[in-house]
């Protein structure tokens, strides 16, 4: 949807996020990019937010060049990741406790 980082910055302060997908089309100016990712990317770890990037526009040099917590190729390994960071609580054991 080319969202423009000033608003992925904007969600990092507002939202505090524990975790933010950027999926990568396509780059007409991968220098303006990189640099804006970047500084995005730094204050985003300073945070603890973890960044996942992926899409088509990906590219194996790009990649090589972007930091991050995880590369996606698909919303499943999106997922995986997710659990992995912020695990889904367990249903509540049947029964009554044990008396001590």
């Amino acid at each position: 949807a080319n969202t423009p980082f000033f608003a992925f910055h904007k969600a990092l302060s507002d939202l505090k996020p524990k975790l933010i997908w950027i999926s990568i089309d396509w780059q007409h100016n991968i220098q303006n990019f990189l640099q804006e990712y970047l500084r995005f990317y730094s204050e985003a770890e300073s945070q603890g937010t973890k960044v996942i990037v992926g899409g088509r526009g990906l590219t194996a040099e790009l990649r090589q060049s972007l930091p991050c917590s995880s590369v996606g190729n698909s919303l499943g390994e999106l997922m995986d990741f997710a659990n992995q960071i912020h695990p889904r609580p367990q249903p509540p054991k049947r029964g009554r406790p044990a008396e001590h």
